[in-house]
């Protein structure tokens, strides 16, 4: 065995560069299965992030992966939320659309983000720029010649009709004779709108709504709208039900997930007199929160058979379920998380998109009949050796009343270590949200921080999902609070199990982590930096100015605005940045909706004045998220510039630099 140098935590060199993990890596948002064939959309850093439509040729003679030649060069990506999710359907049956060109391959339906237009491959059926309307979670409606689609209309806002878009589920209609789309509605009345789904005949539509101040993950109502009678029908949702992506069996059953048994998201199924049951009940989460569209974790094989995955403590397991018999078969997939499950037609293969924590996530697919997986496509192609890599471990630490969890990365090189006897800089990570949840799958960014000797704590606060409806609805009233407690006492146990220095303890977060990161250095001293990712300094902004969408989530975390109004000053780190101490960093995209960058910057600004330690990147075109690789490398190098000034340790990297303030 290589004898290993002894190094300080930080300065390691490692083979994993940020120009590495932008150059090689794109990331998978979402797949679905037609005629045989597996279609995904790939995230490419390298194109300014650009969302591009894909098609994998599943014969066993043909295999080939190919840009969908209907959107070449187009970004296909919808605004529906903000978030930009399943803004495209491929058709099962082709339309005798006059003039199109590569109809022969396929027609796509599909969302161009710069103008929100929606085309039939080059033949525009709305122009978004004049309607103000975006749609996504699209259904073809093969029997009716149409499309059903959530729709959500800006043009009311510019008018000022309204205070913010109305959303709706509409149709969109084909006249062969006339060569003509034609637009109605279906449903509307409702706040928001998600997941329509068709029965075999057409004829039945099952859809999910909610209002202000829900969120998808609290409260939704599930109908069902049936074409011939005119009629919209409710079949479950209480109040305090989350239901979620009704699906129909092959027999026309209607399916869907919901919290109402033991509070974790399990299947469900209405009966023809819509008496709802739980058919495959389980201490485990069987989704993820609805932050996109289209997020699908079931499938049936025939009308007694469906595939699913829930969560467990050793990972997502993929279940073969038969359900008249209720006998769940692990089939044992070499993947932790898989979600975007999809059947092909002939119903010979499963394909999904599958993570790991020591292997690239990948669009894979497994065939029925043999038990093979396979993967079709890796987010990432790095020639890494694995000894580079840390495995993340689980922890379940104490902190308040009870528990909160959490994923350790130690620091992880072949080559080098630590100092006798000292322990590493820890860099916890705070996820999004805050309704989201740490991930195993295999990050190369976490691992930049790992092998360079930095160890990193994935923490999943009160609030995140994953642990059922209580843990979930924990951070109720108490966002700024209990988040807070939770990455102090992470600390706090780091450091008694000697796991990490916690004198060397930083922090970063994004959005909703961003403000937990930036709420930890103004409430608590447990922290020596923080970085902070385009996060929310002030929740009177965030709530004056968010989108429709979230416009009102904070109600359910903090109170109702402006009623409870001091509540919002008094957790906004933006009026507390007097008891920060510890040095900040701010990195932040100037066309971002969600976060408004003006935060940011009067962050910043009054930092600068009263002689905190403090910097900001600006990164011009970038909006919630950086998708650009300029952008992602850049605040990488900058964040381990930023904490090798201000912790005291040379990084083996030339990295770039950013403008440091009151250093």
């Amino acid at each position: 065995m290589t004898q290993k140098t002894q190094s300080p935590f930080g300065s390691w060199k490692s083979p994993i560069s940020p120009q590495l993990i932008t150059q090689s890596s794109i990331s998978f948002v979402e797949a679905k299965s037609y005629n045989n064939n597996l279609y995904f959309i790939e995230m490419r850093p390298s194109e300014k992030g650009r969302y591009v439509l894909r098609r994998f040729n599943a014969a066993e003679t043909d295999r080939s992966i190919d840009d969908v030649k209907a959107t070449n060069g187009v970004n296909v990506r919808g605004r529906v939320h903000e978030y930009g999710s399943d803004a495209w359907l491929v058709l099962e049956k082709q339309l005798p659309v006059k003039g199109l060109r590569n109809a022969d391959q396929e027609q796509v339906l599909y969302s161009d983000f710069e103008t929100q237009s929606l085309y039939l491959n080059e033949r525009l059926i709305e122009d978004g720029t004049k309607t103000e309307r975006r749609y996504a979670n699209g259904v073809e409606d093969a029997v009716n010649d149409s499309f059903i689609y959530v729709c959500e209309d800006h043009s009311v806002v510019s008018k000022g009709e309204a205070k913010e878009p109305k959303n709706s589920i509409v149709q969109w209609k084909y006249d062969a004779e006339k060569d003509t789309f034609s637009l109605t509605t279906i449903a509307e009345g409702h706040d928001f709108y998600s997941s329509p789904a068709l029965s075999s005949d057409g004829q039945r539509i099952a859809f999910v709504a909610w209002n202000h101040p829900q969120m998808p993950w609290d409260s939704t109502v599930l109908y069902e709208y049936n074409r011939s009678t005119g009629e919209t029908t409710k079949i479950a949702g209480d109040g305090e039900e989350s239901i979620m992506f009704p699906t129909y069996s092959p027999d026309d059953t209607l399916y869907f997930i919901s919290d109402r048994s033991d509070g974790y998201w399990n299947i469900h199924r209405a009966g023809q007199d819509q008496q709802v049951e739980c058919i495959f009940q389980k201490k485990a989460e069987f989704t993820s929160p609805a932050w996109r569209f289209g997020f699908v974790t079931f499938a049936f094989l025939d009308k007694d058979t469906l595939f699913c995955v829930h969560g467990s403590d050793q990972g997502a397991q993929l279940i073969k379920y038969d359900i008249p018999n209720r006998k769940a078969t692990n089939q044992n997939a070499p993947f932790l998380s898989m979600s975007f499950l999809q059947l092909s037609q002939d119903k010979s293969k499963l394909f999904f998109i599958g993570g790991h924590p020591t292997e690239p996530t990948a669009v894979a697919e497994y065939n029925i009949s043999t038990g093979e997986f396979h993967k079709i496509r890796v987010e990432c192609e790095v020639d890494i050796d694995k000894s580079y890599y840390s495995v993340p471990q689980s922890l379940t630490f104490p902190s308040g009343d009870g528990v909160a969890y959490g994923y350790f990365y130690a620091p992880t090189n072949p080559e080098f270590e630590g100092p006798d006897g000292e322990k590493p800089i820890v860099l916890l990570k705070v996820h999004g949200g805050p309704t989201s949840a740490a991930s195993t799958n295999f990050n190369l960014k976490y691992q930049f921080w790992t092998s360079r000797g930095i160890a990193v704590f994935d923490v999943n606060t009160a609030g995140s999902t994953g642990f059922g409806r209580d843990f979930r609805r924990k951070l109720y009233k108490n966002w700024g609070v209990y988040d807070i407690q939770d990455c102090k006492n992470a600390v706090k146990f780091l450091g008694q199990q000697g796991l990490a220095n916690p004198k060397a303890a930083v922090i970063d977060g994004g959005s909703a982590g961003g403000y937990t990161t930036l709420a930890c250095l103004a409430f608590t001293d447990a922290f020596a930096a923080g970085c902070s990712l385009y996060g929310v300094a002030d929740l009177e902004l965030l709530a004056a100015h968010t989108h429709k969408f979230e416009s009102r989530y904070l109600d359910k975390l903090i109170g109702e605005y402006p009623k409870e109004k001091d509540i919002y000053i008094k957790r906004s780190p933006i009026h507390s940045i007097d008891s920060i101490k510890a040095p900040l960093l701010l990195l932040q995209g100037d066309e971002d909706k969600i976060v408004p960058p003006e935060q940011a910057e009067v962050m910043y600004n009054t930092m600068k004045e009263k002689g905190s330690v403090v910097a900001l990147k600006m990164f011009k075109g970038e909006q919630h998220g950086f998708r650009g690789s300029e952008a992602q490398i850049q605040s990488l190098e900058m964040e381990l510039y930023f904490f090798s000034k201000v912790l005291g340790f040379q990084p083996a990297d030339n990295c770039t630099q950013v403008a440091i303030e009151n250093l």
